[in-house]
Order: structure tokens, then sequence, then C-alpha cells
């Protein structure tokens, strides 16, 4: 097979490719022949690339990308979100099936990892416009999706809206109503914490809640162009919550200063590898009084969780209480955390220092690959 450097340049992908690999290499001195396993995960299964031609409320025609990457399915069904944006591109979303894959095996549940959208910008448009793009687009993607096959949800610039529109499509392109879809509404289906879970806010929208929210929006001071990382002299726990690359190294840097003990990820891949290497050294300089990095892959696999509880009522057609759901959650995300930290303390170099926290990123990536791989080699994908 090519080397990864002989293929196109992929910059989000091949930097979360890095992410794992740089990780794993304590895992490679045990296991050598693990490198093997790596070489055949890091190549999706299947990638879709399709056109969206759609039409808007005067009657002009646009054509959009479609994608659909089907990453892995040695766990169960591809499970991932469906994202409408105009940055998306092959890479990022290589590079998010990617992370799923492993988010997904720390979830416990069935499912394998995929991830999917177009570089369609929702921002402005009509509900009628956006009925027909999510119809022109599921017009394709309906033949490569199933509740045995491939299950999308929503993720930015998909919500509850696009994913019912979509649902409603597939229904009458296949005649069928099963569950191909999470996220979706609760007058037809069965999760509203899923949608809670899938909500990520840009400019635009945050824009909209100040201009329609006064009095709260009072309270809050506005630095144009701005992250906030930067702007907080005094923080115990980061957040990064909206996309990939949002802590930089300088950034990373202000938050150790700042007095900054916990950075978890919402987002997926939020923090830069630069920012990532400035968190590990903390924690490994600091003897737990540094910062304690815990990776998107495992932070919020609470979203993708509740996506796949939502399959399962969706197979047994039945609808569970939203308590149930939170109480399945907490152990979902309980047990996640005990598996990275474990396997993290499992691993640690035996010069570590006294008092140093595990890496929970290397926890996390260890943990997950292992799942993946043994499947796939149980499955005849490497040997």
């Amino acid at each position: 097979m090519p080397h990864h450097s002989q293929l196109a340049h992929e910059p989000e992908f091949d930097q979360a490719v890095h992410e794992i690999t740089s990780t794993l290499e304590p895992l490679f001195h045990k296991h050598p022949e693990l490198h093997r396993a790596l070489a055949v995960a890091q190549v999706p299964e299947r990638v879709i690339q399709f056109r969206v031609v759609w039409e808007d409320d005067h009657g002009k025609m646009h054509v959009n990308r479609g994608f659909r990457v089907q990453f892995n399915s040695a766990l169960g069904p591809y499970k991932g979100g469906i994202r409408f944006h105009p940055t998306v591109n092959l890479s990022i979303l290589k590079f998010l099936g990617f992370e799923q894959t492993f988010k997904n095996a720390l979830t416990g549940l069935m499912m394998g990892g995929g991830k999917g959208g177009a570089d369609f910008d929702p921002k402005g448009k009509s509900d009628n416009e956006i009925r027909k793009f999510c119809c022109a687009f599921m017009q394709e993607l309906s033949r490569h999706i199933g509740q045995d096959t491939d299950v999308p949800a929503g993720d930015i610039g998909v919500g509850g809206r696009e994913v019912a529109y979509m649902f409603g499509a597939y229904k009458k392109y296949r005649n069928e109503f099963s569950g191909i879809l999470t996220g979706k509404g609760m007058s037809f289906g069965v999760e509203d914490i899923a949608a809670i879970a899938n909500l990520k806010l840009s400019h635009g929208y945050l824009h909209d809640f100040v201009k329609h929210n006064h009095d709260i929006a009072e309270r809050f001071e506005y630095h144009e162009g701005k992250r906030p990382w930067t702007l907080i002299h005094k923080v115990h726990i980061a957040l990064p919550c909206a996309t990939q690359n949002e802590v930089s190294e300088e950034e990373a840097h202000h938050l150790n200063h700042a007095g900054c003990h916990i950075v978890a990820e919402g987002s997926n891949m939020g923090s830069t590898m630069e920012a990532i290497n400035v968190f590990e050294k903390s924690r490994k300089e600091s003897h737990g009084h540094g910062i304690w990095y815990a990776p998107g892959k495992a932070a919020n696999c609470g979203g993708v969780a509740v996506s796949g509880l939502e399959m399962a009522q969706n197979s047994q057609r039945l609808q569970w209480s939203p308590q149930e759901v939170d109480l399945k959650l907490q152990d979902i995300m309980k047990n996640c955390y005990e598996i990275c930290y474990d396997t993290a303390k499992d691993y640690m170099p035996a010069d570590a220092k006294e008092g140093t926290l595990p890496s929970l990123v290397m926890g996390a990536n260890i943990a997950g690959f292992l799942k993946v791989a043994g499947a796939m080699k149980a499955q005849g994908d490497w040997w």
C-alpha cells in the first residue's frame, strides 16, 4: 500500500492519524504486530462522493458536493454525524470518521465509525431551501445507508429540522419507516436528549441568540475575532466545544499560566497537536497539579452514546424515558473514564515521577484502538 505521505495532502486527517499514532508507541513496543492493524485501520472501508443539485426560492439551480466516509464497521454499523458547512471537505470528514471509530469503541456500544456531510451553507437559507437541499442530499445518500449498515446523525449545521427532512425524504424514496437516522424529534422519533447532545454553536447562531435576548446579552462582553482562551486570567476548567483546532499552542500556554487544571474537549480534535503537547508536558512536570487533558474521543462520547441508545430504541420500536436514558448515559461515561484511566496506568512509563497523573489521551487511544483492532483481526481484516 502507498505510504501515507504519498497520498493527497489532507492536513486534518494527517493530524488525527499523527495524534493517535504518537500515543500508541508503548503499545507497539509490547505488541509490534499491531503496526499492521493501524496500517489497515487508517484507511476507510469506503468513501462516497456525490453531487447535490437543488433549487433555491428564486428558481436558481445550485450544486454542492456531498460525502459519506464509511470508515470502519468492525464493531457495528457505521455511525457518525452529517455536517453541513462550507468548509466541509474530504480531509475533515476522514479525520472525523477516523476519530469516530475509536470514540464509538469507547462507549461500549456496537457501533462502527463514519462521517458525512456537504459543503452547503445553511445560514441565510429559508426553511423551504433547507428542505429542498436535504431531500436532494438524501436522494443519493439513501442508496448507501440503512439501520444495519450506516446510521447517520446530526452535526454542525444539521439539527432536528434537517434530520427530520432527511428522514422524510428517505421514507419516500425507500418506502420504509426505519431507524436510519438519530437525533429525530419526539413527535416521530425517540430522543430529545440526542438533539441536545448534537447541538453546536456558531457565530451566526450566537449572534441571533444575543439579538433576541438583550437582557442576557448585557451580561456578556463580545470580543471581535477573539477566542476565549486568552481572555481569562484565572481558569480552572476549559471546555473547547466548537470545532477542530480551536485551541492553539499559544492559547494552551495561556491556559497553563492561568492555572487551568482540566481541559476536556466537547469538540472533535479541539486542540492542535502543539497544544496537546503543552497540556501533556504540564501533566508530566507538575506532579498532579498541572493540566489533565481529556481528548474529545472520550470526553464527548456521550453524544454518540445517546445516539446508540436511540438506535436500540428504534430497533425495539420502544421509547425510553429521559431518566432511563440519562442513567444509561451516566454508566457509559463512567465506564469510559475508568477504561481510559486504567489503560493509561497500565502503560505509564517506568520513570514517571510519583504523583504524576496518567495520560488520558494515551489511555483513550490505546483502549479504543485495541478494541477495534481485536475485532478487525477476528474478522480477517488484518493478520
